[in-house]
């Protein structure tokens, strides 16, 4: 980061791992302010002190924060403090988080500006007139700027970031859906980038070394020629190493998509699908399509044809569907052997239409980030936290790789996936008293447990497997 500077492009990441792709976008459209800013990355993990300190010490006339879900709740607190300690900078803030009729986090009483939607093409006039000591009305609502007229941001991908980072890129924005838990919904559709100069862009980064890119198209397979065009592009220059992330809507991919992702070698493409419920009705009342058999279609495909790394999503929580149903649809999606399946809590986001089920559906939130439903009619609390717990251990015992082995046991004999692995998190929760800093020494004693008490595993035969997991993933089981 450049100090002193005049305009400091905030970001709290997840973890140095992710290289904020909104900044870099802002940075890459400021024109001739482009050589007055900066921009500061954080984790997460630190204290708002700490960051608050670094802010302050670049010395900024505007800071501007880009928030999200997994941030809101530190940048409030930055916010505070910088506001104490230097009264005089101007505080901006954007980002999916910032909504001008639901603000549950506080954010935009600690601002100066806002500014709602896609920033590249506000963002130079608004600190333009900010630096020359002019008023902006807050918030700022930013239309879709036109693709063809936003500047790529590639170039700024600086060289520690390729080698140490995750690359993101994008080939199109929005989504033609109204999923009512999701932020993209009613975002007009979906629009491209230019293809030439995406290519070009995507090219340079080849030529830089990148080998992994996750791309953030929100329904990448809806994004038509531009994002077949991506697939083509790749799909000829295959280096060792290529990793591709997708996100892809599972019920919608014809003969052409089935063609082109046959084109990759195993294992470079890492596709994330949102099942999110195998119910038609709980789907539709939540007004997202859903074809079971199209989307099991898809997955199969996926997994046993393209050998794709699949990631598979599903949401508990949702209006309508109880832990039973829940189960049903888990259970089915284990059936397909995703590498992945990630169960998430449904959340109610701000600016989104979830919160119209309320009453009806007697659904309490957490009034704090990242606003967990808590329970409601068809689940109640304590069973919320149950699920969520299962999922936090899903992750430790199947997500991370280290029991491919021993975990399979768990349902061999025709048992529900979901029930064992819950038991498994029950019995961990039941020792431990915690879900967090699990090690794999203490899962590993869980899995014995339940495979030998209620899998009908051998002691003998389950021991093997959790040494053989040891080995395999090089996990002390000593």
């Amino acid at each position: 980061m450049k100090t002193p500077c005049d305009i400091l492009l905030v970001a709290v990441n997840a973890g140095y791992a992710h290289a904020s792709m909104s900044l870099r976008c802002l940075m890459a459209n400021l024109g001739e302010l482009e050589s007055r800013a900066a921009i500061a990355e954080f984790d997460s993990q630190l204290e708002p002190m700490q960051i608050a300190e670094a802010v302050i010490a670049a010395g900024p006339k505007i800071a501007a924060f880009s928030v999200y879900i997994w941030n809101v709740g530190v940048i409030a607190d930055v916010l505070r403090i910088v506001r104490a300690a230097r009264p005089n900078i101007v505080l901006v803030a954007g980002g999916p988080q910032i909504v001008p009729d639901d603000d549950p986090a506080g954010i935009l009483p600690l601002v100066d500006v806002a500014v709602c939607g896609e920033g590249e093409g506000v963002a130079r006039e608004v600190f333009s007139t900010l630096l020359a000591g002019g008023g902006v009305a807050s918030p700022v609502v930013a239309p879709p700027p036109d693709l063809a007229q936003v500047a790529l941001p590639y170039r700024l991908y600086t060289d520690e970031d390729i080698a140490h980072r995750v690359v993101y890129a994008e080939s199109t924005r929005g989504c033609p859906f109204r999923c009512e838990y999701c932020t993209s919904a009613g975002s007009g559709g979906v629009r491209a980038f230019p293809r030439e100069a995406l290519l070009e862009a995507f090219g340079a980064l080849l030529d830089r070394g990148v080998r992994q890119f996750k791309f953030l198209d929100r329904s990448f397979n809806f994004g038509g020629e531009a994002a077949l065009a991506v697939l083509d592009f790749f799909a000829a220059r295959q280096f060792t190493g290529l990793r591709l992330h997708f996100e892809f809507t599972p019920d919608a991919l014809d003969a052409a998509w089935r063609e082109r992702l046959l084109r990759f070698e195993p294992g470079m493409l890492h596709i994330e699908m949102g099942v999110q419920t195998w119910s038609p009705a709980v789907a539709k009342s939540i007004r997202r399509p859903m074809k079971p058999t199209a989307v099991e279609r898809a997955l199969r495909f996926m997994i046993e044809e393209a050998k794709a790394d699949v990631h598979a999503d599903l949401i508990a929580g949702l209006p309508g569907e109880d832990e039973a149903s829940f189960q049903t649809g888990f259970d089915r999606l284990v059936a397909l052997r995703p590498a992945e399946i990630q169960v998430g809590i449904l959340k109610r986001l701000p600016g989104t239409a979830i919160g119209r089920h309320d009453a009806e559906a007697g659904v309490r939130w957490s009034p704090v980030p990242p606003y967990e439903i808590l329970e409601n009619r068809h689940v109640p609390y304590a069973r919320m936290r149950a699920i969520a717990r299962f999922g936090r251990c899903w992750n430790l015992l199947c997500n991370s790789g280290r029991f491919r082995a021993s975990a399979p046991l768990l349902w061999r004999d025709g048992g529900s996936p979901y029930a064992r692995a819950m038991r498994v998190a029950e019995t961990l929760y039941e020792t431990c008293g915690r879900m967090h800093a699990i090690g794999p020494k203490r899962l590993a004693a869980a899995i014995g447990e339940v495979l030998v008490g209620e899998a009908g595993v051998s002691a003998a035969e389950a021991h093997a497997a959790l040494e053989r997991d040891a080995r395999d993933a090089a996990w002390d089981r000593s």
